[in-house]
């Protein structure tokens, strides 16, 4: 019965990244070369609105992550906030990108404004 419910939770779970390489939760492109870690995606849906964290990384210049996602996102609506991050909406959107020995990782946090 277990297995039979893990496996119905995974059919039915909607895919985190499409084939075309878009986020399906924050609703931005993942960039060529990097890799969203499944387990680590992280939504709830509050009064206010939703809260989403996903991971990301691969063998990418941190420099390269920076300059793809400032010129990608402002495209999709997403405009500079006071203090940092970007705003959509009702929503704010931050990037933590760090990168070390040629591999770069990205969390995006996604919370109401």
């Amino acid at each position: 019965m277990r297995r039979l419910a893990a496996i119905a939770a995974l059919c039915l779970a909607p895919l985190l990244v499409r084939a075309d390489g878009w986020i399906e939760t924050l609703d931005i492109p993942l960039m060529p070369g990097l890799v969203v870690n499944a387990d680590s995606e992280t939504v709830f849906e509050t009064a206010e609105g939703r809260v989403v964290v996903v991971r990301a990384a691969g063998p990418v210049a941190r420099e390269a992550v920076e300059s793809y996602y400032a010129s990608a996102l402002p495209g999709l609506g997403w405009n500079a906030g006071p203090g940092g991050g970007l705003l959509r909406d009702g929503e704010r959107m931050e990037l933590e990108i760090r990168g070390q020995g040629g591999e770069t990782a990205v969390t995006f946090r996604l919370a109401p404004r």
